[in-house]
């Protein structure tokens, strides 16, 4: 079999295509981004370009054959497409394009089994009605939407003759399309069905694994990569970061165990989830680390939160067997401005945690560039 080689031109002018499609059709919706809105506003965009293709060509036909009638409506609904696919690229509402996508898609339905189309045929066309319908108008209301369309077709398919203009349809042949019409509608609202259920299960499930992706087990605390999310998402103003270590906190494992120390840090979290409350985001940063996303822009308060840390983890007794666990904390304070990287605020607050260490541990260290104010509690 030969193999087909592109040179870069090619592959380029390929390439460049490519793009081309894709922003036609996405519009200003980010394509890597396949979320179900996205999937949603690709199908009804391909729904659009599709009914463009044929209702212009069918009515470029009708036109050359001097249908006037048919050529007008084919036209007009082949523009109400265009207009369909200009409104999802500018304003990404797919809903609305849907709409005026799906009824005109239904009134030249009918028209076509009432007039009959060419030789008799119009009929053939309504078969994707169902299942474009139950797309984009979704189960509940597509399924009503085509129990109406079904009732105005069995009327039209029994009773067009005898209303001028109308196709004279066999009784036996009007049966038939009616009874495949009705199967398709029956078949099509069942896989719409499961697939929905199918989608549904298929959040959730994304949705707890994103969930667990970004949460500590232990703690029920964001995780680092969750912390890290929140940092890194772009605010007008300063804010501040708490990077926190529990001291002497591997003598709790040592003599009592890692089973004591896991309770304790479940503990810690606690506190430190109360403490803060709405003023901050706390995650465990590893180990006995934790990190507080403070919202505030002032480091007096910052430093008041500190303190406050300090204090309740301070009075924290976690009864084990016949002791109470007991330990204190040591803080490092930096700032976090909207153009600072986050990795050198980390830093900042790293080594602020560590001189809180040397200085005595339960304690914390603000430190600003390279100034650095320490405090005990």
């Amino acid at each position: 079999m030969p193999v087909i080689h592109f040179n870069r031109k090619e592959s380029n002018i390929f390439n460049s295509f490519k793009k081309k499609v894709r922003r036609l059709v996405y519009g200003e919706a980010n394509s890597d981004l396949l979320n179900n809105n996205v999937r949603r506003m690709l199908i009804t965009s391909l729904f659009c370009l599709v009914g463009i293709f044929f209702t212009g060509l069918l009515g470029i036909v009708a036109l050359i054959k001097g249908d006037w009638l048919l050529s007008f409506i084919l036209l007009f609904i082949s523009c109400l497409y265009f207009f369909a696919v200009l409104f999802i690229r500018w304003a990404t509402n797919y809903q609305l394009a849907g709409k005026l996508f799906i009824y005109p898609l239904y009134a030249l339905m009918l028209y076509l089994v009432y007039t009959g189309g060419v030789s008799g045929t119009g009929h053939v066309w309504i078969f994707c009605v169902p299942a474009v319908s139950l797309f984009l108008q979704g189960l509940r209301r597509g399924v009503k939407e085509l129990c109406v369309f079904s009732l105005l077709l069995g009327v039209i398919l029994f009773f067009a003759d005898d209303f001028r203009g109308g196709h004279d349809y066999d009784d036996v042949i009007a049966s038939r399309i009616m009874y495949s019409f009705l199967v398709v509608v029956a078949l099509s609202t069942i896989y719409e069905y499961s697939m929905s259920h199918y989608n549904k299960m298929l959040r959730e499930s994304s949705y707890l694994l994103e969930k667990k992706a970004i949460t500590d087990e232990l703690t029920k605390l964001l995780n680092r990569y969750g912390m890290y999310e929140k940092l890194e998402t772009s605010v007008s103003g300063r804010r501040h970061i708490l990077l926190m270590d529990i001291d002497h906190f591997k003598q709790i494992n040592d003599i009592y165990g890692h089973d004591a120390g896991d309770v304790y840090l479940e503990k810690v979290a606690q506190v430190l989830t109360s403490t803060i409350g709405p003023e901050g985001v706390v995650a465990r940063w590893g180990g006995e680390e934790f990190l507080v996303l403070l919202s505030t822009s002032s480091i007096d308060e910052a430093k008041h939160w500190a303190r406050r840390v300090c204090s309740d983890v301070c009075k924290l007794n976690v009864p084990h067997k016949r002791d109470l666990l007991q330990a204190s904390i040591s803080i490092g304070i930096s700032k976090l401005e909207p153009d600072d990287m986050v990795h050198d605020s980390i830093s900042y607050a790293d080594a602020a945690l560590y001189k809180a260490k040397r200085e005595g541990r339960n304690r914390y260290v603000v430190a600003t560039g390279q100034d650095e104010s320490r405090r005990p509690w």
